[in-house]
Protein backbone atom coordinates (compact mmCIF):
# COMPACT_ATOMS: atom_id res chain seq x y z
CA UNK A 1 0.00 0.00 0.00
CA UNK A 2 2.53 2.25 1.24
CA UNK A 3 4.49 1.51 -2.22
CA UNK A 4 1.18 2.08 -4.70
CA UNK A 5 1.01 5.55 -2.54
CA UNK A 6 5.03 6.83 -3.23
CA UNK A 7 4.75 5.91 -6.85
CA UNK A 8 1.33 8.36 -7.21
CA UNK A 9 3.15 10.54 -5.45
CA UNK A 10 5.99 10.33 -7.54
CA UNK A 11 4.18 9.78 -10.97
CA UNK A 12 2.48 13.39 -9.91
CA UNK A 13 5.69 15.35 -9.17
CA UNK A 14 7.21 14.26 -12.38
CA UNK A 15 4.49 15.10 -14.51
CA UNK A 16 4.33 18.25 -13.12
CA UNK A 17 0.37 17.74 -11.55
CA UNK A 18 0.17 18.27 -7.94
CA UNK A 19 -3.01 19.69 -5.66
CA UNK A 20 -3.19 20.23 -2.07
CA UNK A 21 -6.27 21.79 -0.37
CA UNK A 22 -6.86 22.93 3.68
CA UNK A 23 -9.20 25.25 5.93
CA UNK A 24 -7.74 27.35 8.70
CA UNK A 25 -10.37 28.32 11.48
CA UNK A 26 -10.43 30.97 14.18
CA UNK A 27 -13.51 30.76 15.99
CA UNK A 28 -14.62 32.43 19.52
CA UNK A 29 -18.28 31.77 18.79
CA UNK A 30 -21.19 29.69 17.00
CA UNK A 31 -24.84 30.19 15.92
CA UNK A 32 -25.92 28.21 18.75
CA UNK A 33 -24.16 30.08 21.30
CA UNK A 34 -25.49 33.69 19.77
CA UNK A 35 -29.08 32.13 19.71
CA UNK A 36 -29.40 32.05 23.39
CA UNK A 37 -28.43 35.87 23.92
CA UNK A 38 -31.60 37.89 25.33
CA UNK A 39 -31.59 41.30 25.07
CA UNK A 40 -32.21 42.78 28.21
CA UNK A 41 -31.62 39.65 30.48
CA UNK A 42 -28.17 37.73 29.39
CA UNK A 43 -25.72 39.00 31.71
CA UNK A 44 -22.23 40.07 31.21
CA UNK A 45 -21.09 37.21 32.87
CA UNK A 46 -23.16 34.56 30.25
CA UNK A 47 -21.13 36.35 27.43
CA UNK A 48 -17.76 36.15 28.80
CA UNK A 49 -18.76 32.19 30.15
CA UNK A 50 -20.05 31.24 26.41
CA UNK A 51 -17.78 32.81 24.37
CA UNK A 52 -14.87 33.85 26.49
CA UNK A 53 -12.60 37.26 26.68
CA UNK A 54 -14.02 39.92 23.51
CA UNK A 55 -11.24 40.39 20.82
CA UNK A 56 -11.90 44.16 21.56
CA UNK A 57 -13.76 45.85 24.25
CA UNK A 58 -15.21 49.46 23.35
CA UNK A 59 -16.17 51.99 25.85
CA UNK A 60 -18.41 55.55 25.06
CA UNK A 61 -16.22 57.31 27.36
CA UNK A 62 -12.96 56.29 25.31
CA UNK A 63 -13.80 57.53 21.82
CA UNK A 64 -10.73 57.90 20.64
CA UNK A 65 -8.96 54.76 21.49
CA UNK A 66 -7.64 52.87 18.40
CA UNK A 67 -8.73 49.21 18.96
CA UNK A 68 -6.01 46.67 17.47
CA UNK A 69 -8.01 43.73 15.67
CA UNK A 70 -9.99 45.67 13.33
CA UNK A 71 -7.66 49.12 13.63
CA UNK A 72 -10.64 51.15 13.98
CA UNK A 73 -11.98 53.78 16.69
CA UNK A 74 -14.08 52.86 20.06
CA UNK A 75 -16.98 54.97 19.00
CA UNK A 76 -17.25 53.05 15.30
CA UNK A 77 -18.23 50.10 17.31
CA UNK A 78 -20.93 52.00 19.00
CA UNK A 79 -22.14 53.48 16.29
CA UNK A 80 -23.64 50.42 15.46
CA UNK A 81 -26.43 51.05 18.46
CA UNK A 82 -26.56 54.91 18.01
CA UNK A 83 -29.74 54.71 16.41
CA UNK A 84 -31.38 52.35 18.96
CA UNK A 85 -29.98 53.40 21.73
CA UNK A 86 -29.19 56.38 23.89
CA UNK A 87 -25.76 55.92 25.00
CA UNK A 88 -24.17 56.04 28.14
CA UNK A 89 -20.33 56.50 29.29
CA UNK A 90 -20.85 53.32 31.15
CA UNK A 91 -21.81 51.29 27.71
CA UNK A 92 -19.62 48.93 26.47
CA UNK A 93 -19.29 46.62 23.13
CA UNK A 94 -17.70 43.22 23.14
CA UNK A 95 -16.40 42.22 20.12
CA UNK A 96 -15.85 38.72 18.86
CA UNK A 97 -14.78 37.31 15.58
CA UNK A 98 -14.62 34.26 13.49
CA UNK A 99 -13.02 33.85 10.39
CA UNK A 100 -12.32 30.65 8.43
CA UNK A 101 -9.63 30.84 5.27
CA UNK A 102 -10.18 27.93 2.82
CA UNK A 103 -7.48 27.69 0.49
CA UNK A 104 -6.62 25.15 -2.02
CA UNK A 105 -4.31 25.06 -5.27
CA UNK A 106 -1.52 22.60 -7.38
CA UNK A 107 0.46 22.69 -9.92
CA UNK A 108 -0.52 21.06 -13.70
CA UNK A 109 1.91 21.12 -15.90
CA UNK A 110 4.75 23.42 -13.83
CA UNK A 111 1.27 26.35 -13.82
CA UNK A 112 0.44 27.28 -10.25
CA UNK A 113 -2.70 27.29 -9.63
CA UNK A 114 -4.30 28.83 -6.40
CA UNK A 115 -7.64 29.50 -4.98
CA UNK A 116 -8.46 31.44 -1.24
CA UNK A 117 -11.94 32.03 -0.12
CA UNK A 118 -12.04 33.75 3.44
CA UNK A 119 -15.28 34.13 5.57
CA UNK A 120 -15.39 36.21 8.46
CA UNK A 121 -17.98 36.59 11.06
CA UNK A 122 -18.97 39.57 13.58
CA UNK A 123 -20.25 39.80 16.81
CA UNK A 124 -20.90 43.29 19.09
CA UNK A 125 -22.32 42.96 22.17
CA UNK A 126 -23.88 45.98 23.82
CA UNK A 127 -23.91 45.77 27.47
CA UNK A 128 -25.23 48.15 29.94
CA UNK A 129 -22.09 48.51 32.75
CA UNK A 130 -23.88 49.95 35.44
CA UNK A 131 -26.08 46.41 35.85
CA UNK A 132 -24.24 44.09 33.50
CA UNK A 133 -27.04 43.26 30.98
CA UNK A 134 -27.04 43.06 27.51
CA UNK A 135 -29.18 45.92 25.77
CA UNK A 136 -28.28 44.88 22.21
CA UNK A 137 -26.13 42.51 20.15
CA UNK A 138 -25.46 43.00 16.24
CA UNK A 139 -23.90 40.07 14.00
CA UNK A 140 -22.51 40.79 10.82
CA UNK A 141 -20.69 38.53 7.86
CA UNK A 142 -18.55 38.93 4.84
CA UNK A 143 -17.12 36.59 2.36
Amino acid sequence: MLRNLVVVIGSAVLTGCLYASGTEKQRSFNDAEVKKIERGRTTKEEILKWFGPPLAIARKDEGDKIIPPENVRAETFLELFAAKHTLTEGDVVYYYRNVEAKNSGGVVLFVVLEDRRLATSKLWVLIENGNGIVKDFVTGETR
